[in-house]
């Protein structure tokens, strides 16, 4: 899980694309002085997502919207496995970012199993 250089130098841009790009530039600037207060961590996919998570709270927070769980059950169900509106159709039940690419079944991300009890 641990990121490699080129996935960190990739994470950072993007970071850094935003910091400078955003429309809004009140947002940009305060995003600006975010990541200088707390810069990205990169070091792998969990430490980069918790990083994002609080990022987002901190707006949010701002912003008087609600915060999201930050904790990895949550996260992942969100990020990585994604929703039903993710999946696709052949294969229900399964997140897939396939942005364009083809889909083979050994890359085929199996969900979190969901909390029904709240419904």
């Amino acid at each position: 899980e641990k990121a490699t250089e080129g996935e960190q130098t990739q994470a950072n841009n993007l970071i850094q694309g935003l910091a400078a790009n955003y429309p809004c530039e009140h947002c940009a600037a305060d995003f600006r002085e975010a990541i200088q207060e707390h810069p990205p961590t990169l070091g792998s996919r969990t430490s980069f997502m918790l990083w994002l998570c609080k990022q987002h709270n901190f707006v949010n927070e701002k912003i008087g919207k609600p915060t999201f769980s930050c904790d990895l059950p949550s996260l992942d169900r969100r990020w990585k496995y994604g929703g039903p509106g993710c999946w696709i159709a052949e294969y229900e039940g399964y997140a897939h970012e396939t942005l364009g690419h083809d889909i083979d079944d050994e890359d085929i991300i199996q969900p979190l199993p969901t909390d029904n009890s709240k419904n």
